[in-house]
């Protein structure tokens, strides 16, 4: 991400994720992420299902990435 120009992460399986690691330290990696990605001026796309999320958790994620 640092040697190349507009850099495009794409992370599928969302769900899994979150299902494997916990809601909370997936928030933080892609807090992170999105630092790095607003640094390098890349951009992040996330596929995956939100609909197992609660209201609360479903309003996080989409704080964070907005």
């Amino acid at each position: 991400m640092r040697d190349r120009k507009k850099s495009l992460i794409v992370i599928d399986g969302l769900e899994y994720l979150i299902l494997e690691n916990g809601f909370t330290p997936v928030m933080k990696f892609l807090s992170t992420l999105r630092d790095y990605a607003l640094l390098y001026g890349a951009t992040v796309i996330l596929v995956g299902d939100d609909s197992f999320l609660d209201e609360k958790e479903r309003h996080l994620l989409r704080t964070l990435l907005s």
